[in-house]
Order: structure tokens, then sequence, then C-alpha cells
């Protein structure tokens, strides 16, 4: 078991990292009720990816760093240009046409794999996730990526909290400086991040299930990023080290079973001790 971990150990920064992002992240789209846009913009970004793997086999002679960015790149710039142009019709139409283009992301990203065979097992693996096979390369890029982003969220956190805090309080955000408020770039970037590098399944998991459970018993936006922030951090490094330790147990459903246990026990822990 030691010598696995030993093994598997550049993986945990990006596990660490990602997860608590990924929480706090959802823990901000929330009160912006965005939940079905969130999964439209996953599936949009997963066909981007694709279509960016599609890309990539196609062109030779390539550097290392761009190969492994060419698909990061086309799941963000899809995902951002479509969602900008669903965003301007669902004014009129509704949430509901969000959930019509997460449809047609996911038939779209079948018929890619109908069309193109060699895409299935990418496709296979960007979903349910399979993080023990980054190759080293493709790893330093990914934590050196998420590290960035660690440090963006850390610049603009101020902004995001009080936008958070004006949806949930008055139901919109005030017009000083909201053209400053480049949160949903971030979250795409974030998103597509994590589903090209650890998979679809873990970067949903964490982006929506802390926010919804920790929200259902806590109050208080920064006593609620707290404890988001620690069920993160301990369920993600717990989950794939008790893969480890179980051959047949996989790794993202472990991860995604301890976050659920942790955010269900850790505010009922917290409410006993004030007791």
């Amino acid at each position: 078991m030691m010598e696995l971990l030993g093994l598997y150990q550049n993986l945990f920064p990006l596990l660490i990292l990602s997860s608590i992002l990924l929480g706090f992240v959802g823990f901000h789209l929330a009160p912006r009720a965005q939940g079905i846009k969130t999964l439209m913009l996953t599936q949009l970004s997963l066909f981007g990816v694709m279509i960016g793997f599609l890309i990539r086999d196609g062109l030779h002679s390539i550097g290392p760093f761009f190969y492994y960015l060419i698909p990061y790149m086309s799941g963000v710039l899809l995902a951002l240009g479509f969602g900008q142009l669903i965003e301007r019709q669902k004014k009129t139409r509704g949430e509901i046409f969000y959930l019509i283009f997460f449809l047609i992301a996911q038939a779209a990203c079948q018929i890619l794999q109908s069309l193109f065979p060699g895409l299935e097992s990418h496709y296979s693996q960007i979903y349910q996730g399979d993080i023990v096979t980054i190759s080293g390369l493709e790893l330093g890029i990914s934590t050196a990526l998420m590290a960035s982003a660690a440090v963006f969220y850390a610049f603009f956190h101020r902004l995001y909290l009080k936008r958070s805090f004006e949806r949930e309080l008055f139901g919109s955000e005030s017009g000083v400086g909201k053209g400053h408020d480049h949160f949903e770039i971030f979250s795409v970037c974030l998103i597509v991040l994590s589903l090209s590098s650890i998979g679809t399944l873990y970067t949903m998991s964490f982006l929506l299930i802390p926010s919804l459970l920790i929200s259902l018993q806590t109050q208080g936006l920064r006593q609620s990023l707290i404890m988001i922030a620690i069920c993160t951090f301990i369920s993600a490094p717990a989950g794939f080290s008790l893969s480890l330790a179980f051959d047949r147990l996989s790794t993202v459903p472990a991860m995604i079973f301890f976050l659920v246990f942790s955010c269900l026990l850790l505010p009922y822990l917290a409410k006993a001790l004030k007791k």
C-alpha cells in the first residue's frame, strides 16, 4: 500500500487542487441557479475535447506541450462560443433551452464515436476517469494549470463571493463592476481542465454534490465554503487511496462515496460540537 502511494504521490496535488476548486465553483453556481446550464456547458466541453482529439491525431510534428493542450483549448473555445450563443436564445425561451442543447451535445458525442471508432477509448477514459494512466508530462501540465487556476481564484474570490451573496439575498447582481465578473470563463476553463485530465464523472460530482449537500445543513456563505474545502480536501485523496488498497474498487466512484459521506457527516459533527 505504501509503495503504491509513493508511486502515485505526484497525483495528489492535482486531485486536491481540482477537488477544492470545483467545490468552490459549484458553491458560486448554486445562487446563480445555473445547474442545468452547468450540465450543458460540461457536455459541450466534452464534445469540444473530442473534436480536439480528432484535430490532434491529424496533426504531425507538434510539440508535446501543444499535443496535450489542443483538446483542452478546443473544449474551452467550443463551450464558451456555443455557450454565449445559447445564452442569448435562452433569455427568450427559458431554462429548457439548456436541457435541449445538453441532449444535442450528448448525441453529437455519440455520433463522433460512431464515425471515428478510435475516439471510443478517449470518450470512455474522459467520462469514467482514469487518472492513474496519466503521463508524467500531462500530469505536470495539468497540475501547473490547476495551480494557476487556484491563484486566479484566490485573487478574485472576494468578487465572486460578493456576487454570490447578492444573488442569494437579492436574486440579482449589482451593476457595479458587472462587466469584470469573468466567473463564467473561469468556471468553463476549470471544468474543461478537470474533465480532460481526471474525468467527467469526477468533475460533475465535485462540482455539484458539495454545494447541494452542504447548503442543506449549513447557513452562511463563509461557513459553507469552509465546509466544502474540508470535505473536498479529504474526499479525493481518501477515495484514491482506498482504490489503491482494493484493486477491484474504481477510483472515481470511491472518491464520490467519500465526498457524499463527508458532506453529510461533517456539518452534523460541527453542530454536535457546538452543543
